[in-house]
C-alpha cells in the first residue's frame, strides 16, 4: 500500500501545532507576572484557548500520516502519553512548588519551547 500525502496540508498542520505551543508557551510564562486581578483572567483565557489548539492538527495528522489498520494504536499511544504526562507533571510539579514556583513555569516554558522546536524541524 502506497500512502501519499499532501506536503501542504501537513506542513501547515505542522505550522498550526507550532503556533499553538510558543504561544501557550509565551502566555503561561505571563501568568506567573500577572499582578492585575483581570489581565489573570484574560491570560488564563488566551493560555487554555492556545494550548487545546493542539489537539485537531495533531489528530489530523495522525490520521493524515498513519495507515488505516495502525491508528487505533496510534492513537492510544498519543491518549498513553497525554495521561502519563499529566500523572507525571502534577507530582513533579508538586515537589518543585515546595523548592521554587517559578521553576514549574521556567519548566514548563522550557519543555514547551523544546517540542515547538523538535516540531519545526
Amino acid at each position: 500500500m502506497s500512502l501519499i500525502v499532501d506536503f501542504e496540508i501537513v506542513e501547515s498542520r505542522g505550522l498550526t501545532i507550532i503556533l499553538s505551543l510558543v504561544s501557550s508557551d509565551f502566555s503561561l510564562m505571563s501568568l506567573y507576572f500577572c499582578e492585575d486581578y483581570q489581565l489573570l483572567m484574560i491570560m488564563s483565557v488566551i493560555y487554555g484557548f492556545s494550548n487545546f489548539i493542539f489537539g485537531p492538527p495533531t489528530a489530523a495528522l495522525i490520521t493524515d500520516l498513519v495507515p488505516k489498520e495502525k491508528r487505533v494504536t496510534a492513537f492510544a499511544m498519543l491518549r498513553l502519553a497525554i495521561n502519563a504526562g499529566f500523572a507525571a507533571g502534577s507530582m513533579v510539579a508538586g515537589l518543585i512548588f515546595a523548592y521554587s514556583p517559578l521553576l514549574i513555569f521556567v519548566g514548563d516554558a522550557v519543555t514547551t519551547l523544546s517540542f515547538a522546536v523538535l516540531a519545526f524541524f
